[in-house]
């Protein structure tokens, strides 16, 4: 049959491309990603982009990285810095929020939110602009930039929001970034300079924007173009390919409740999303039948990124109680590698970039799915689920409202 052919000769092809990237690793580990070895969460991103923008920094490319950053905004907002500004990460504001990356010198300021993995908070756009609009006054300009894949939401920059205010956030997204990067790493002379430029493109195509290899893709196209039914041997699996993913991810649901079961935790509920490419998709875990809140992995975009985890309430029959998610968000501490806290949904949650999890946009974790009894996440997952389940405290306050 000739889909079948098409899986060979693609099984055939992927592994001749395994092996010719065997063969030159030792002369130019095409696999390597220098930033891998790191723990880069949106903080670091952050470090490594005021880095860029500085003018003064040690990558001695003077104002390259900065003027051409502002070629991304130039035609809907004219705003560039003076020659001496500063430039500052985690910038706290009196409401105790902090900016990723503030710019400013005596007549401008240019603020960016980065969002390469996490959720939104309330209001979070909102008040970023409201201080900067405070701060500017009538004599100075400023521009919030929302760097994020997910679209600016009324969540965090509601409708009724003073005009203003939303005329001045911009939303660039990190597609448009990698571009600034590329068409920088162009003129960037220091050849160290150029290697960190070069790392943070492919960084940010196969973490946050999930693109795969372009040679690869190309060889991909060609061959699924070279014949007619190579072409609709590949149209017929792309369209069953939800398919298949549904019946994995639902083979890993079941897998959890298995090995739940042979570690003694009884009573507890382990539920998956029927849709699982919608925004905000997952699977959640009730240890009582009382409990209002539970233990969820969830998607901020679709299933396949964006993966937060944490306690989140049942639904929005619970309302969120302040002094009640600051004591679960306590009791959390050591679970989650980095808690945070949502005011309206989830009391403490992390993301997956922060810690050792694998990202759902790694195509390995669907194959490991497959495979779900060997497979590093599901170890996580149930390694969570554990600690949850033998704190008491923590499992007491989940049945209080």
């Amino acid at each position: 049959m000739s889909i079948q052919k098409l899986l060979d000769d693609v099984t055939l092809w992927r592994e001749s491309y395994k092996k010719a990237n065997a063969l030159f690793d030792r002369q130019l580990a095409p696999a390597f990603r220098l930033l891998n070895l790191f723990c880069i969460n949106e903080m670091a991103l952050s470090n490594c982009l005021a880095f860029l923008l500085d003018k003064n920094e040690t990558h001695g490319q003077q104002d390259l990285f900065i003027n051409k950053f502002y070629e991304l905004f130039s035609s809907q907002k004219n705003i560039q810095l003076e020659s001496k500004y500063q430039v500052v990460t985690e910038y706290k504001i009196p409401t105790g929020q902090r900016i990723d990356i503030l710019l400013t010198d005596h007549k401008n300021y240019i603020a960016i939110e980065n969002k390469p993995w996490a959720c939104d908070q309330k209001d979070q756009l909102k008040d970023y602009g409201t201080w900067l609009h405070e701060e500017a006054k009538n004599d100075k300009n400023w521009l919030l930039i929302y760097l994020c894949n997910r679209e600016i939401n009324e969540y965090t920059l509601a409708e009724d929001t003073d005009e203003s205010i939303r005329d001045n956030v911009l939303h660039i997204t990190f597609y448009e970034l990698r571009n600034w990067l590329i068409d920088c790493a162009l003129y960037v002379q220091a050849p160290k300079v150029k290697l960190l430029v070069e790392d943070l493109i492919q960084y940010i195509q196969e973490n946050i924007n999930g693109e795969i290899n372009m040679k690869q893709q190309d060889e991909l196209v060609k061959m699924i173009l070279s014949n007619s039914n190579n072409l609709n041997s590949a149209l017929l699996i792309a369209n069953n390919i939800e398919v298949v993913k549904k019946e994995l991810f639902d083979k890993f649901i079941k897998n959890l409740r298995d090995q739940t079961a042979n570690l003694g935790m009884v009573g507890i509920k382990i539920e998956g999303d029927t849709e699982i490419e919608k925004r905000y998709a997952g699977f959640q875990i009730k240890f009582d039948p009382n409990d209002y809140f539970v233990l969820r992995w969830e998607s901020q975009g679709t299933m396949q990124r964006d993966i937060i985890y944490g306690i989140r309430r049942k639904d929005a029959t619970v309302q969120p109680n302040k002094k009640l998610y600051k004591h679960i968000a306590e009791q959390m501490e050591g679970i989650l590698s980095s808690p945070q806290s949502n005011e309206l949904w989830w009391p403490a949650w992390d993301s997956p970039e922060k810690n050792a999890m694998p990202k759902f946009i790694e195509d390995e974790t669907w194959i490991s799915f497959f495979h779900p009894q060997e497979s590093t996440f599901t170890k996580s997952v149930i390694e969570i689920i554990r600690q949850v389940y033998e704190k008491q405290t923590l499992r007491a306050l989940l049945k209080e409202r």
